[in-house]
């Protein structure tokens, strides 16, 4: 069953896409906010978002003991 999707790898990423349509979604425009030259919206989406994809795709799969894999 090496095939099947790792699943905490999967949320992880979902939960880092979620984070850039929270920040774009809070009310007075807070995703707005200026860090040096680029707003906190910018900063998730092509820095601090990717940064933190790249380990969560990488996630390895804890081993598990399957009947019938000997």
């Amino acid at each position: 069953m090496r095939a099947v999707a790792k699943k905490s790898s999967s949320l992880l990423l979902l939960g880092v896409l979620a984070i850039f349509v929270i920040l774009g979604a809070l009310p007075g425009d807070v995703a707005q906010i200026r860090l040096g030259p680029c707003s906190l919206l910018w900063w998730w989406g092509g820095v601090l978002g990717p940064l933190a994809a790249v380990p969560a795709a990488l996630v390895q799969p804890a081993a598990r003991d399957e009947p019938g894999t000997e």
